[in-house]
């Protein structure tokens, strides 16, 4: 194979590659999570109260720091009392990241993230909040007691974070 003969190959491989490259990529939340998501009601019943979690939006991500003395476990996480989404965990002390488009509403879509040329497409994050519930042996106490909603701080800027009151 002479020289001119092995360029078609060459363009084929590289177009190959370049539409691998541009493949979609899978889904951040599989269909049934997201229709499990889509059916969670925003909790306007529970009490209000904050808690010492900072949550800053970074890029795609909405970023978390604990700086509570407790871990939370498998709680709803609350966009704008619209968009949900339930990470595994909250440790304390460490930055928890969660995709913002892992959040999603009650019509099932995703949590609009703009991109380079679609900045217009991303919302602002104005609250967010935690939903906690009583345990399995409180389950039949007055929602208004032991459901609560946990607003958390959230941070608009790239400061850095600092320790202590005055925030």
């Amino acid at each position: 194979m002479n020289h001119h003969q092995s360029r078609p190959l060459w363009f084929v491989a590289l177009c190959l590659a370049i539409a691998a490259g541009c493949a979609a990529p899978p889904p951040l939340v599989t269909d049934i999570q997201a229709a499990k998501l889509a059916q969670t009601p925003y909790p306007w019943g529970a009490s209000v109260g904050d808690l010492d979690i900072v949550a800053s939006r970074q890029g795609p991500d909405l970023v978390l720091t604990n700086r509570t003395a407790t871990t939370h476990e498998g709680v709803p996480i609350w966009l704008n009392q619209e968009y949900v989404c339930q990470p595994a965990s909250i440790p304390i002390g460490v930055e928890t990241r969660l995709e913002l488009a892992s959040f999603i509403n009650r019509h099932g879509e995703p949590f609009p993230v703009g991109g380079f040329l679609t900045p217009d497409k991303t919302l602002p994050i104005v609250l967010v909040e935690l939903y906690i519930t009583p345990p399995r042996h409180m389950a039949d106490a007055p929602k208004t007691t032991a459901h609560r909603r946990y607003r958390l701080l959230v941070r608009t800027d790239n400061q850095p974070l600092t320790i202590g009151a005055g925030e």
